[in-house]
């Protein structure tokens, strides 16, 4: 089994957090396999078989903080609450990542239904979810910055991990609140 590289959690932002500056929090991670790469582009379904496959795994590793395919999954979806809007389409994809996990839509409120479900079975800490998610948005900046050479998306990702760390208020799950969803709250999800 291959371990994601160290390189992936350098190169940190001026305005860090406590969580990034840890370094400890990368040996729970040796524990977790993901794809790296878990995109609907790389899920493949056969109809007349009922079959499906994941292909694209030459990323997969030990190493990747929890939830991180979850986090790739949802970003391919390239969601945006103002679809029609024309945008430069790396302004279009941060526009995407914030209205997909900053701002309060039905997008938002089934990713955040499906965050909660899944740390409910896999017994991940509600509290540590939005960490997860800056690790994830600085893995995908270091990818773009030390593998592909592509500033643009280097940027893209430089750019969400900026606007985390800016903004953890905004953040889907709400970290500081030791129950983000009640036992009494039902969530709604409004698809129209």
């Amino acid at each position: 089994m291959t371990n994601l590289s160290e390189k992936y959690f350098d190169n940190l932002p001026k305005n860090s957090n406590a969580f990034l500056k840890n370094s400890e929090r990368l040996k729970s991670y040796q524990v977790v396999v993901q794809h790296g790469d878990f995109a609907k582009v790389n899920i493949l379904y056969n109809p007349q078989k009922d079959l499906w496959g994941i292909i694209d795994w030459e990323w997969m590793a030990a190493g990747y903080p929890p939830l991180f395919d979850l986090w790739s999954l949802f970003k391919s979806f390239a969601y945006r609450t103002d679809p029609a809007k024309k945008m430069e389409m790396f302004d279009a994809a941060f526009q995407s990542l914030v209205d997909s996990f900053f701002q309060k839509n039905w997008f938002s409120d089934f990713i955040k239904k499906r965050i909660i479900e899944y740390c409910k079975i896999f017994e991940i800490d509600l509290n540590m979810v939005y960490g997860y998610f800056l690790d994830y948005a600085l893995i995908s900046t270091n990818k773009y910055l030390y593998d592909f050479n592509m500033p643009q998306f280097e940027a893209l990702f430089n750019r969400i991990l900026a606007y985390a760390l800016e903004n953890p208020q905004d953040f889907l799950i709400d970290q500081r609140s030791p129950d983000p969803i009640s036992e009494n709250e039902t969530l709604t999800i409004d698809e129209s």
